[in-house]
């Protein structure tokens, strides 16, 4: 097989021209190798039963995967950017001391510095040729898969190849962050078109309640609509009630009474006791 063709090298060589397309900001085009790198790390996950190589090409395929909803965070911002700018009549040179302050800002600043520090240092000759870094598959005779690298001395090339791997663990870190920022801004919205629904129909609700209200006190012209007292003040009838038999006072014999005066009677009363 050839080596240039294989799967995996044309899949590396498609990541090296979705990283430079990248940085001359042709986000399309490195979206679409990024694709077609991760469609070829799938493909090669299926040629053998090695399980280190199938991890490594999963691996690979999630980053690619990564690394395209990364660019397509990265075009819709600076998409956004040039509107404003527009808006705010104002040249791409110039940068509002907001858009600085702005954490996406210092997150896309920061990376491409980076990568323009990482192609200045390997385009001064101290980076290994491709042919010599890149990894490849040998078929043996009983059909099994194997990987095969080139181990690299510990000289300058080597000290920017673990640079690059350091770095593209913290940009993974950064591409998490920025993911999660996405889809934390997008719950955001929705519920805040939720809220704004419940104000619409509440709003609407207490329009409907107001207008029946004014149209009943018209109805009754101009006075306030009248009230049935509750069921529990209602005072039953009197004719359902039985009639009562007078009753008579009993007759004292008053003269009596009369024939003692108060002193008497305590005096007769203290005798008895």
């Amino acid at each position: 097989m050839d080596v240039d063709k294989a799967p995996i090298n044309r899949a590396h060589q498609l990541e090296r021209k979705a990283q430079s397309l990248n940085r001359h900001k042709k986000y399309d085009q490195a979206i679409e190798a990024h694709k077609e790198a991760a469609e070829l790390f799938k493909a090669c996950m299926a040629l053998g039963n090695n399980q280190i190589m199938f991890e490594s090409m999963q691996l690979q395929r999630e980053w690619n995967e990564r690394q395209i909803r990364l660019l397509e965070l990265k075009k819709a911002y600076m998409e956004r950017v040039e509107k404003e700018k527009k808006m705010n009549g104002m040249t791409p040179s110039k940068t509002p001391q907001k858009e600085a302050e702005n954490l996406e800002a210092k997150i896309f600043l920061a990376m491409e510095t980076h990568d323009s520090l990482i192609y200045y240092l390997s385009n001064k000759g101290v980076a290994t040729n491709d042919k010599q870094t890149y990894s490849t598959i040998e078929e043996g005779d009983e059909g099994s898969v194997q990987l095969v690298g080139n181990k690299h001395p510990k000289d300058e090339a080597t000290v920017i190849e673990e640079l690059k791997v350091l770095s593209g663990q913290l940009r993974e870190s950064v591409h998490g962050l920025l993911i999660q920022l996405d889809d934390r801004n997008k719950e955001i919205e929705s519920l805040r078109a939720h809220i704004k629904h419940l104000e619409l129909v509440r709003s609407s609700k207490s329009e409907n309640e107001n207008s029946s209200l004014i149209s009943s006190t018209e109805s009754s012209g101009g006075a306030s609509p009248k009230s049935n007292p509750p069921a529990e003040l209602d005072i039953p009838s009197l004719s359902g009630l039985p009639q009562l038999e007078l009753l008579q006072v009993p007759l004292y014999d008053m003269s009596n009474l009369r024939q003692f005066s108060v002193s008497e009677v305590s005096t007769k009363l203290l005798r008895r006791e």
